[in-house]
């Protein structure tokens, strides 16, 4: 058995092991967004139904910049801004991300990572901006390091059966420098995860440019059935590889409520790889979105993927899988799985497969155990060379109160491209100071 055959299995055999029986009917409605399969996982939200009528709005859980948790936007959040900080120092085994044999003395390090983020709430429209920025100062060894990232998110509800939304990231500065900011949040339900994308640090990649954007417009043609188009454009450069890529997707959902806690959706996609390669990738499959209870949601989709020669394999199988559950009141966990065409230009490859996954716990009133896991590699093909990445971190943050934490974390990631191998430790103890306002539980 192949490996992507074998990653899919595993996540697939692990959601379904570790689902319960049903506990009862959710209150929710599960006929949101359906666009994992169509645009960038950077950006993607995920939605979860506050009601069931045809003039119910929808709870929407935003990944938050500044890496505490998810951002919630919905009828009774407030519009409000504010802004946090934290500042770390600790000891990096491999400050510039060079390969193991360039790899230059370890060093201690101090950060400070600014963040804002601004929230508006109006009947018809609901919107979130946010803007982090990484700064690193090593010993006099190493020069200066700085990665700034921001976003934007729009929800609009033209009418009680039209709306439409707008997600868009960007980011630019040092990529070494971004192992050192703030977790790579994804909502996996309304769990906050660490997706793919925290395991493609890539060897000597010098000054990163990367721009995401994606927009949809969805129409419910009844209280059950809905229609949403959706297109996208990423664009990427790496100054040490001499590496620019853009990628344009479009893809089309159509999905219908089964009942209030299981839904099912049919997709069409189209991806075109223009800049460091040039070729097409389409799809076609199904999928659905189950919730046997209020503390338990799973995704699965998949289905035939079709590509032209310039992307190598010329068939193959895409497929997600999202799970995640409460466990008991203090406690919780999510895992990801997927193999797919990449959709946003997170490492190289065409066709890219990864696993994620993470444990949370509250440990007291006031205190937090937190460990993630992430695993992403890619198909070869003729132009790119082949790329694995591992990543792993732990966390136990204290609250000290008004939004005060104490964090100790420890990271690690190992990376093999091109039969060159890389690996970078970083233990560290911060204060991070984030307003809790408008944020779900992790």
């Amino acid at each position: 058995m192949n490996r992507s055959k074998y990653v899919g299995l595993l996540g697939l055999l692990i959601a379904v092991l570790m689902t319960n029986p049903m506990l009862g009917q959710a209150s929710a409605d599960i006929s949101g967004n359906t666009s994992v399969s169509t645009t960038a996982p950077s950006s993607v939200s995920s939605d979860s139904e506050s009601g069931k009528g045809e003039g119910e709005t929808q709870v929407r859980y935003i990944p938050s910049l500044s890496g505490a948790s998810l951002i919630a936007l919905g009828d009774n959040i407030p519009s409000h801004i504010f802004g946090g900080a934290t500042t770390t120092a600790g000891w990096d085994s491999n400050p510039n991300n060079t390969s193991r044999s360039d790899t230059g003395a370890a060093s201690k390090f101090f950060t400070l990572n600014p963040y804002i983020e601004f929230v508006s709430n109006t009947p018809h429209t609901k919107s979130v901006a946010q803007y982090r920025s990484t700064n690193t100062s090593y010993g006099s060894q190493y020069a200066w390091q700085n990665m700034n990232l921001a976003s934007a998110n729009v929800v609009v509800d033209v009418s009680q059966r039209l709306s439409w939304d707008m997600n868009a990231m960007g980011s630019y500065g040092r990529d070494s420098a971004r192992f050192l900011g703030s977790d790579q949040t994804v909502a996996v339900g309304g769990t906050a995860g660490t997706g793919p994308n925290s395991a493609t640090y890539l060897q000597n990649a010098g000054i990163v440019a990367h721009g995401d954007a994606n927009i949809g417009v969805r129409y419910k043609s009844s209280e059950r059935d809905a229609i949403e188009v959706r297109a996208g454009e990423s664009y990427s450069n790496y100054s040490g590889l001499n590496i620019t890529n853009r990628i344009s997707t479009i893809g089309m959902t159509y999905s219908r409520n089964i009942s209030d806690t299981f839904g099912m959706f049919t997709y069409l996609r189209e991806s075109y790889y223009h800049g460091y390669i040039h070729c097409s990738s389409y799809g076609v499959g199904a999928g659905l979105r189950w919730r046997p209870s209020e503390k338990t949601q799973i995704d699965i989709s998949g289905g035939p993927q079709l590509n032209t020669s310039e992307c190598g394999s010329r068939q193959g199988l895409s497929y997600a899988v999202s799970f995640s559950k409460r466990l008991t009141g203090n406690s919780q966990f999510y895992l990801l799985s997927a193999r797919a065409p990449n959709t946003a230009d997170i490492g190289l490859g065409v066709w890219q497969e990864s696993v994620s996954g993470g444990y949370q716990r509250q440990v007291s009133s006031r205190a937090e155990a937190i460990f993630n896991v992430s695993f992403v590699a890619n198909d070869t093909v003729a132009t790119i060379p082949s790329f694995h990445g591992t990543y792993f971190d732990c966390r136990y943050q204290v609250d000290f109160g008004h939004g005060l934490q104490g964090v100790y974390s420890y990271r690690g990631y190992f990376s093999a491209s091109d039969g060159n191998s890389l690996s970078r430790n970083v233990a560290t103890f911060g204060l991070n100071w984030a307003p809790k306002a408008n944020r779900s539980l992790r």
